[in-house]
Order: C-alpha cells, then sequence, then structure tokens
C-alpha cells in the first residue's frame, strides 16, 4: 500500500473516532479522506488485505484505530434507538410531503455516526426560492400540533428544525469555517439521509458542493431508502398543487412577507440569539434559514487535527 493511501485511511479512521464510530470496508471506501488518484473498490480491497499499520486494527467487520475496539459495541447499541429517531422523522417527512414549496426532507448532522439516546434529530429542509418563509411557518406549525417538535424543555427524539435551504442556494461553500478544511461539513454533506425528496434534489444538493471533492468522494447515485423513504402519493401532489397555484406571483410574495415579518419579530424578541454575530452559526435570509448556535466545527476541527499530528 501506498504511504498516501494509508495516510488517508488513517485521517478518516481518527475523524470517525471522535464519535466513536469504526467503520466498514465499504465506509472507509466512501468516506475516504482526501485521497485524490483513481482508486477501483476492487484496488482498495486489495490494498486494505495487505494493510500494515501498527496504529489500525480490524476486527468484527469494522476498521478502527487501535485499542478502540469498544466502540463497536458502542456503534451496535446505537441502531436501537437510530431505528426510533428514524420512525419520528418519516412520520414527520409524510406531513410535510402535504406541504406546499417542500422540495425535500434531509436527516443531518451525521445522525447514525453521532446521534445520542437521548437527542433530537435535526432535518435540513429544502424549499423553492422565494417561499421560504410561508413554508418554515407552515413546517413549524404543523410538527408543533403534530406533537414532534423540539423545544427547551422537550429534546429526546424530536424534531429539530434547524436548517432551511432554497433550491437555487445550495452551494454552502459561503458557510464554511475560517479554518480549513470545513471537515465535519464536508462529511455533514456526505451523511445527508434523504426522507422525503421530490425530485432528486439529493443530486442538486451533491452537484452544488462538488467543492467537496477535494476532500472525499461525492457520490451522486442514490435510490431512496425503502424502509424510511416517504413518497408523493396523487392527493399529497393534489394538496400541494393546489396551495401552490393559490400563493404564486404577487400574491404569493404577499403571503411570504407576511410570514418573514412575524417570524422576524419573534426572533428579535430572542436575546440570546447569535443571529448577529460574524460567523455561520446562525444565518437568517431569504435563502437560508441556520439556526446552530452550539456549532461545534471548530472544536472537532482541531480535535482531529491535533490527533493526526503524529502522521509521518
Amino acid at each position: 500500500m501506498n504511504e498516501t493511501l494509508k495516510k488517508s485511511i488513517y485521517k478518516t479512521l481518527v475523524y470517525f473516532d471522535l464519535f466513536s464510530y469504526p467503520l466498514t470496508r465499504e465506509e472507509l471506501y466512501h468516506y475516504l479522506w482526501e485521497y485524490k488518484d483513481e482508486l477501483p473498490y476492487i484496488d482498495f480491497f486489495n490494498a486494505l488485505e495487505k494493510l500494515e499499520d501498527a496504529r489500525i486494527i480490524s476486527t468484527g467487520g469494522y476498521y478502527m484505530l487501535k485499542g478502540r475496539e469498544g466502540i463497536i459495541a458502542v456503534r451496535e447499541k446505537r441502531q436501537w434507538f437510530i431505528k426510533k429517531k428514524m420512525h419520528i422523522a418519516k412520520k414527520a417527512a409524510r406531513l410535510y410531503r402535504f406541504i406546499p414549496f417542500v422540495r425535500a426532507m434531509f436527516v443531518c448532522n451525521q445522525l447514525p455516526v453521532g446521534v445520542e439516546e437521548d437527542s433530537d434529530i435535526d432535518v435540513f429542509i429544502v424549499v423553492k426560492n422565494g417561499r421560504i418563509w410561508i413554508t418554515r411557518f407552515l413546517v413549524t406549525i404543523i410538527t408543533a400540533f403534530r406533537g414532534i417538535r423540539r423545544s427547551n424543555r422537550n429534546v429526546e427524539n424530536r424534531i429539530c428544525l434547524s436548517f432551511y435551504g432554497v433550491d437555487t442556494a445550495l452551494n454552502f461553500s459561503g458557510i464554511c469555517i475560517e479554518e480549513s478544511p470545513d471537515i465535519y461539513l464536508a462529511y455533514w454533506l456526505q451523511t445527508l439521509l434523504p426522507i422525503y425528496d421530490s425530485g432528486n434534489v439529493y443530486r442538486e444538493v451533491q452537484l452544488a458542493n462538488n467543492w467537496t471533492d477535494e476532500y472525499v468522494r461525492m457520490q451522486y447515485e442514490y435510490k431512496l431508502n425503502t424502509m424510511w423513504g416517504v413518497s408523493d402519493k396523487w392527493y399529497t401532489r393534489m394538496v400541494k398543487r393546489f396551495f401552490e397555484i393559490a400563493w404564486n406571483g404577487g400574491y404569493g410574495n404577499m403571503v411570504n412577507d407576511m410570514a418573514k415579518q412575524v417570524q422576524q419579530q419573534k426572533m428579535k424578541k430572542n436575546k440570546t440569539s447569535l443571529q448577529h454575530a460574524p460567523d455561520s452559526r446562525v444565518i437568517i435570509s431569504d435563502d437560508m434559514l441556520k439556526f446552530h448556535e452550539n456549532d461545534r466545527r471548530h472544536l472537532f476541527l482541531s480535535r482531529w487535527q491535533e490527533a493526526c499530528l503524529d502522521i509521518a
């Protein structure tokens, strides 16, 4: 195995070790960090079979750092409550497919990788351009009415509506942290889980963010997960289409502006918000609504870089 590939494997395992997440052979290939040469899977598999690195161990079908074999049990334990969280996300997606201007819903923030039993369920919602405020208003009301919206008092297994983006502004290179590389954001894009996707929006997101190809290989082909994926029905299309026509043009602009005013007035009352901070933790615009006040990207990057200092 060449040294460049060995370093890439090690850097990849170091990052996922931050979340106590060992990788299968296929995942290691999929998430391989900063390896730019052509690498067919069969060649990677053969190289991995011959890997000699005292820092890396393979057991139970997983690869991890030596001495970290205990994280296999951590990963397998998580499967029990991941299923419950995905079931709740699917329940939400069944509602969102009725909402006008919702194009896609993804479970995000590396759910399978860093999830905890008492954590919430972060989602990323893509909406049609020009209608982000009315869409957020409807999504918030419906989620709260269904009793699955996250609040300060109720967090575990609740939907966290922390990220909206319009379908004409899906390139997220502009929200990278100042330090480079923004490894968390690169893997955030890689680990998006499409739950509802009415028009292959997932591919649009990936193509819009091909800047990550410098770091990690994008997988452009996918199929909506048969277990968790939610598709449109004739009646959901009918309801959505009715309101999209009704709220089109000037009238729709007026409704969207009214929804914007209502929500911005509420946001102004939040004195602890970081909406005016000079960074990308909170973004409030007509293209993006991002509420990640506990943004730990700097922390993960520094820990990863520190752990990689001993790479020869």
